[in-house]
């Protein structure tokens, strides 16, 4: 930090995480400002093909900013992430899927079921269930119903 108190500004230049990194991706943006996001790992993100549809949440701020430019804040994040934890199961059997069968990801508190929807919807490998934020374990086919009707 400079002795006039002003943050560092970097410019962004196609950063991507490393794969044992948590990235959070922008399903969209409320009227409010606030961003929908999903929060997974950075290999989880590009298997299921969510990295090649949505934008991570520091590219959608640079795009959103005047100059491409955004401005990181000195904020310290602890190890506890917020949002509600999802499961997406690649195995027909839900009951035991195994761990190299299921991968878990967080969603902001404020995404819908619409917005599970369409991150299920944009998920471009090969899966069986996905539960909700109420908890219900949906089919592939139940989610794909959701999203036309909401669309």
């Amino acid at each position: 930090m400079s002795s006039s108190g002003s943050a560092r500004v970097r410019p962004i230049q196609g950063y991507k995480g490393k794969p044992d990194e948590h990235v959070s991706l922008v399903i969209r943006e409320l009227p409010s400002k606030r961003l929908v996001w999903v929060r997974a790992y950075q290999a989880t993100c590009d298997f299921m093909g969510w990295s090649a549809e949505f934008a991570t949440e520091v590219e959608h701020k640079a795009a959103k900013s005047f100059d491409g430019r955004v401005q990181f804040s000195k904020k310290s994040y602890s190890n506890k992430i917020a949002g509600k934890r999802l499961q997406i199961y690649r195995r027909r059997d839900r009951h035991r899927p195994g761990p190299q069968n299921r991968h878990g990801f967080r969603v902001c508190t404020h995404a819908t079921l619409l917005d599970i929807a369409e991150l299920a919807h944009f998920t471009t490998c090969d899966w069986y269930w996905l539960s909700g934020p109420d908890g219900k374990v949906r089919s592939r086919e139940q989610w794909d119903a959701i999203y036309q009707a909401g669309k």
